[in-house]
């Protein structure tokens, strides 16, 4: 299996990668630029899934676990952190807070697509009486910290994160509102939050009152480790808060793993992906439910999500773009020489969108999905409007800034 670094180096002996950040574009590259911005406006654009990391440098508030930072004891979540670390191109980890959004700031504005990024806080553990656990917090990102980094640019957008359980949620929750923010994050697996127990009822209420988006992550997580809630991530947990009134975008479209389907008398395993596809096809959600396409071209998912979501071009005005920066740049995750056999690439379009993931995954990973081709048919990929959501998905996106 080809990493895409050494798909390139057995496809052209005479490219030379690290310098292709800083090298100018080719032709080729332009071109699939061109290609992707097509029927795309600039000002519309939205990355909605882009996350904020720090470890606390610089009384930011930022949190990772220690055994994130424990070498000989946890040598797997060590080497996870440096993955991502790379991917986001800090190198100096004494400085990560700063370096993070001063990296990310770059790659933004550097975007041809322009735009904005929807920037995303990241609550910590909660047990079921509401008390923080940042003993078993994986990593945690609060509110202050995303709002001083949208500040920071006028093309980040604020996503919230407030755990449901919080005996200040509601509080929280209109504060977040109040300052700007558009949307709340949660990944309720890894953050220990049942989508559908009535701990979330004032939740729900707040978001639907104040037109708070919420995105929630769908299906299995493995970012961050979450052995025994996996099961929170089920896409059908959601419907109590559809039900509630609240806008719900599945990030992932829920496109890895396994959950109960909790429509049978007797509950068994399906994909997670398949549940999902069920609420999407529920004529009550309609207008209330979406799906968010990051990490659906990971090598471990791609293939029975991403053929299936380009087919289905009834739900493409319910889908919505979202990079989940910074995994994009986490090389041997996104496979070309896979989704060539897949036929969901062209064989010409390789080199060139790996030199593009090199000099900034984000551009490379809005080009990929907008060049991308099934059954033969053109490459376009996915359509304009999945990558300039409007109100009817943020309705907070239409209230003055």
């Amino acid at each position: 299996m080809f990493t895409r670094r050494q798909f390139l180096s057995a496809a052209s002996a005479s490219l030379v990668i690290p310098n292709s950040a800083s090298a100018a574009r080719s032709e080729e590259e332009d071109a699939l630029i061109e290609r992707a911005m097509t029927g795309i406006d600039p000002e519309q654009f939205l990355d909605a899934h882009v996350h904020v990391v720090g470890v606390g440098q610089g009384a930011t508030g930022c949190a990772v676990h220690p055994n994130m930072m424990d070498l000989w004891g946890h040598p797997m979540n060590w080497i996870r952190f440096r993955f991502y670390a790379h991917a986001s191109g800090v190198d100096d980890l004494d400085r990560i807070d700063e370096s993070y959004l001063e990296m990310l700031r770059d790659r933004t504005n550097a975007l041809p697509q322009g735009g904005r990024s929807l920037l995303m806080a990241f609550d910590q553990v909660h047990d079921e009486q509401g008390v923080a656990r940042p003993e078993d917090t994986i990593f945690h990102v609060p509110n202050s910290h995303m709002f001083r980094a949208v500040q920071s640019a006028p093309n980040f957008l604020a996503c919230a994160s407030v755990h449901p359980y919080r005996t200040d949620a509601v509080d929280a929750l209109h504060q977040a509102a109040d300052q700007g923010a558009i949307a709340v994050k949660w990944l309720p697996n890894a953050m220990w939050i049942d989508p559908a127990s009535p701990r979330c009822d004032k939740a729900y209420a707040v978001m639907a009152e104040r037109g708070l988006t919420l995105i929630s992550h769908g299906g299995e997580e493995q970012a961050v480790p979450s052995p025994d809630t996996q099961e929170y991530g089920n896409p059908l947990r959601l419907r109590r808060a559809l039900d509630a009134g609240v806008k719900v975008v599945v990030a992932h479209c829920a496109s890895h793993g396994k959950s109960l389907d909790l429509d049978q008398p007797s509950p068994e395993p399906h994909p997670a992906f398949q549940l999902f596809l069920r609420m999407m096809d529920d004529p009550q959600y309609q207008g209330r439910l979406y799906g968010e396409i990051s990490a659906i071209l990971l090598l471990n998912r791609v293939r029975n999500v991403a053929p299936t979501l380009l087919r289905r071009t009834d739900l493409h005005p319910r889908l919505i773009h979202g990079s989940d920066y910074p995994i994009p740049g986490v090389d041997p995750l996104i496979n070309l020489f896979q989704l060539w056999a897949m036929g969901l690439i062209r064989w010409e379009d390789r080199v060139p969108i790996s030199r593009l993931f090199e000099r900034n995954p984000i551009l490379g990973d809005f080009v990929l999905k907008r060049v991308l081709t099934v059954d033969g048919g053109p490459p376009t990929g996915f359509p304009p409007s999945v990558f300039c959501p409007g109100p009817e998905v943020f309705p907070r996106l239409s209230e003055p800034a």
